[in-house]
């Protein structure tokens, strides 16, 4: 019976904490929604090299080879961030406001 009630209120708090998210971004201007964008994309770039090996530590050997690698992507994903943040800022605010929020709630869910 205690489960029965549990998954429905999980469901409303998941539901209600979106929903929030939602009028939260609302209420911000496209400035600050385009930092926010940035932000998500950056946090996202940063995890994407390390999806595909789960965990680092326990399946990629540690060598000399593989540090440099991960130390040339690493650099690699700092430029890419760089360059997003200076030019593909600058284009943010003439994109739509909702496919920003859309854009904002698809990567806070990754």
């Amino acid at each position: 019976m205690k489960k029965l009630l549990i998954v429905p209120f999980m469901l409303f708090a998941v539901k209600s904490t979106a929903q929030t998210d939602d009028t939260t971004l609302v209420k911000l201007n496209k400035l600050e929604l385009s930092k926010i964008y940035i932000t998500e994309v950056q946090r996202v770039t940063k995890k994407l090299y390390a999806l595909p090996l789960n965990d680092i530590t326990q399946t990629v050997p540690s060598t000399k080879y593989t540090q440099s690698k991960f130390k040339f992507i690493n650099k690699k994903c700092d430029a890419f961030n760089t360059s997003l943040n200076t030019h593909f800022n600058e284009m943010l605010p003439y994109s739509d406001k909702q496919d920003l929020i859309k854009a904002i709630i698809y990567l806070k869910a990754q």
